[in-house]
């Protein structure tokens, strides 16, 4: 038997993460702009103590902190793999929560890219659907996919290159 080599490998695409960090900073930024105003305004209420509010942007802090490490490991976690005989989807669903999947090339059905919207034209990432033949007739949906029209030529000349 051959050994199996990968074709191509891909994460999410960088604006997916860039949105997603773009997120928690906003997150992280909005509730100390809002607690700096009503300190300046005077609209706190009394027992409201420069260490409470220190404290509670420090736990805050932590809590973006940790926002911040889940949007990194998830993108950097989450890899499709093609080899010349699967697709595999890693998938880093929460810090302790991994999905690994594979999907025999021969067994494919279809497989569909789509862009839609005037941003992913623009930046060309989009959606990538496999429907798969066999006991389950398994549907999985790629979204964020860089080039999503390059991968499924990518999987459509591995699936050619079987005899069916």
């Amino acid at each position: 038997m051959t050994q199996e080599t990968i074709v191509y490998s891909f994460r999410k695409h960088w604006f997916i993460l860039t949105a997603s960090l773009a997120t928690v900073a906003f997150s992280f930024i909005m509730p100390i702009l809002l607690l700096q105003y009503a300190i300046t305004t005077q609209m706190l209420p009394v027992a409201l103590t420069p260490a409470i509010a220190n404290f509670a942007i420090v736990v805050w802090t932590i809590i973006i902190w940790s926002a911040l490490f889940l949007v990194w490991t998830q993108y950097y976690l989450n890899l499709w793999l093609i080899t010349d005989r699967r697709i595999v989807s890693m998938e880093q669903r929460a810090f302790f929560d991994r999905r690994v999947v594979s999907w025999e090339i021969v067994n494919l059905q279809e497989v569909i890219a789509s862009e839609s919207g005037i941003l992913q034209h623009l930046l060309h990432f989009g959606t990538l659907e496999i429907s798969t033949a066999g006991n389950n007739d398994a549907n999985e949906h790629f979204t964020g996919i860089p080039h999503p029209e390059y991968v499924r030529g990518i999987i459509v000349a591995q699936g050619s290159n079987f005899d069916r």
